[in-house]
């Protein structure tokens, strides 16, 4: 992060104007986005795109927030979802492409919680803290007057029961029940 450090150093642009992300590649980048949060700046993490690399994400997030100053109030968790994931031989050889699935968002959540991370802190990753980064307070990731009703039901097992998105119904019991123009 060092092009972003000189930039905040030589300039007045606040650190919350910054949004790296991938940050869980290497544990440098990890250290380097702590060093960004002390000075109230954000950093992103990519939800994995495999079980075992959710579960290696789950456990370096919780290394993270063990860290001095660190809380999910700073830290977002994104997907490249349905984006193209490219898929590599024991060489190393690209050997075609796929896709990374959103679904390793909540299974995240799930790890996180699993692993003690309270629920209420482990969904700001994807709610209240993108919704202060975007200007959206108020508006997205809360329960409030005014705001989207875009609600998130889940079950003892933190499955996801039903979903309401801008107040209409569009999950419920676990069934689909509001479908998009080409469903």
């Amino acid at each position: 992060l060092d092009p972003l450090f000189y930039a905040l150093d030589h300039s007045d642009v606040p650190a919350k104007n910054f949004l790296p992300t991938h940050m869980l590649r290497t544990r440098e980048l990890m250290e380097e986005g702590a060093k960004l949060i002390r000075r109230g700046g954000y950093f992103d993490m990519t939800a994995g795109s495999t079980d075992e690399d959710m579960e290696i994400g789950a456990e370096q997030i919780m290394e993270i927030l063990s860290w001095e100053g660190m809380s999910t109030d700073h830290l977002t968790m994104s997907s490249d979802a349905f984006g193209s994931q490219p898929k590599f031989n024991e060489n190393g050889d690209c050997i075609g492409l796929t896709y990374c699935s959103p679904k390793y968002l909540h299974l995240t959540i799930k790890s996180l919680v699993r692993r003690g991370l309270p629920l209420e802190e482990a969904i700001k990753l994807l709610t209240s803290t993108p919704a202060e980064l975007l200007g959206k307070t108020g508006v997205k990731g809360c329960v409030a007057v005014g705001a989207d009703a875009d609600l998130l039901v889940l079950d003892e097992n933190l499955d996801i029961d039903a979903l309401f998105a801008k107040g209409q119904v569009a999950l419920l019991d676990k069934e689909i029940v509001l479908k998009g123009r080409f469903e």
